[in-house]
């Protein structure tokens, strides 16, 4: 049977369709920005689709010779275009699987990517500033590919910035030698003698009073996780609270385990739980994954489920400010002053649940101001 396809039906359907096509089949993008052309690159992504890339656009001039431990300077403009597809280079820092010293001083660049260089309606942007320490890590795809985020029509930046000793100002530098003191917490100098909490006493609250081995590793996790981590995060709620900001705090604790984590399988945790920057691994898309023999998480699989509910409530907050507006199932509502925290509990069912404020494991920090 033939069906009649009139020239309406043609201009809707099969036009866009050839334009699509011939867009992915280029497979480099030209834009113009402030500076210059960039020619981007139409990449295809774990999920099937396309995403464009525009990789190692400088965002300043390379902090070199005069230059170091200064403020960033603008980039000067280039001529012509300027390829944009390949990823610019790391700031310089330690290997941390092989030791090994990598990396450039010229490390100011940037990275866009987007599903449409022209989208009928604005999008929100998400900026991403890479964890490590300040001494370790970088923007480029090995950890943080940008192939689950922008399906949800947001931008994504990911960028690379100076690490360790090459991260100080020149100003920083100028007072160091002034007064070396300045650089060292004033907490360490002035109250190491008076810390009201004992060695033995932590040692009682987080080991009953056992050594550190093999069989009290966890308890060393908890000792560690409060220390650096939790009391930190309840200290800053606490202090933004108290400081009349009326913008909304979401709190949030990823509970979700999976013997294919990939941050657990990268770098090969094997203490039960959820570790530290594990939700990260669902997020974005690391692809260093591949170089360990990972598959994707399959359409079906819980994996799958968590990738899509992290992105939805992260996109969502980038575009409206709250990360669950149509969301019938759960609602993540902010904290509110009182005796609790309200936290979102992301696993398979994410749920709303409440942490008390008071006498928690990690209280020893904070009341004594260590």
């Amino acid at each position: 049977m033939y069906e009649y396809i009139n020239e309406q039906t043609l201009l809707k359907f099969v036009i866009p369709s050839l334009i699509l096509l011939a867009l992915f089949a280029m497979s480099k993008v030209e834009v113009r920005v402030t500076e210059g052309k960039l020619i981007g690159i139409v990449e295809k992504s774990i999920h099937g689709d396309h995403y464009i890339a525009f990789r190692g656009i400088p965002y300043a001039k390379p902090p070199v010779g005069e230059l170091r431990f200064q403020d960033p300077v603008p980039p000067e403009p280039w001529s012509g275009s300027r390829d944009a597809s390949k990823y610019g280079n790391i700031a310089v820092q330690v290997n941390i699987f092989t030791n090994e010293v990598m990396g450039d001083e010229d490390c100011l660049s940037l990275n866009v990517f987007t599903t449409d260089t022209k989208p009928l309606n604005k999008r929100a942007v998400m900026v991403w500033i890479h964890g490590g320490g300040f001494f370790m890590g970088s923007g480029d795809a090995s950890f943080y590919g940008p192939d689950h985020i922008v399906r949800k029509d947001v931008v994504l930046v990911t960028l690379n910035y100076r690490l360790g000793v090459l991260d100080v100002s020149k100003e920083s530098l100028k007072e160091i030698d002034s007064d070396f003191k300045k650089i060292i917490h004033p907490r360490m100098l002035r109250q190491l003698s008076q810390i009201p909490i004992t060695i033995s006493e932590l040692r009682s609250l987080y080991f009953e009073n056992k050594a550190v081995s093999e069989e009290t590793l966890m308890n060393y996790s908890d000792f560690v996780g409060d220390q650096h981590f939790y009391s930190g995060i309840i200290e800053a709620i606490d202090t933004q609270m108290s400081s009349g900001v009326n913008e909304p705090i979401y709190l949030y604790k990823f509970s979700y385990e999976s013997e294919t984590s990939p941050m657990k399988n990268i770098l090969d945790m094997q203490l039960p739980g959820t570790a530290h920057i594990e939700e990260l691994g669902y997020l974005f898309y690391p692809h260093i994954t591949k170089d360990l023999g990972l598959s994707p998480a399959a359409p079906d699989s819980e994996d799958y489920r968590i990738i899509n509910c992290l992105t939805q409530l992260w996109t969502d907050f980038a575009k409206t400010g709250n990360p669950t507006p149509a969301s019938a199932n759960c609602k993540w509502t902010p904290l509110k002053n009182g005796n609790a925290y309200d936290y979102l509990n992301i696993n398979i069912k994410p749920q709303m649940e409440t942490l008390s404020k008071e006498k928690q494991r990690w209280d020893w920090k904070i009341k004594h101001k260590l």
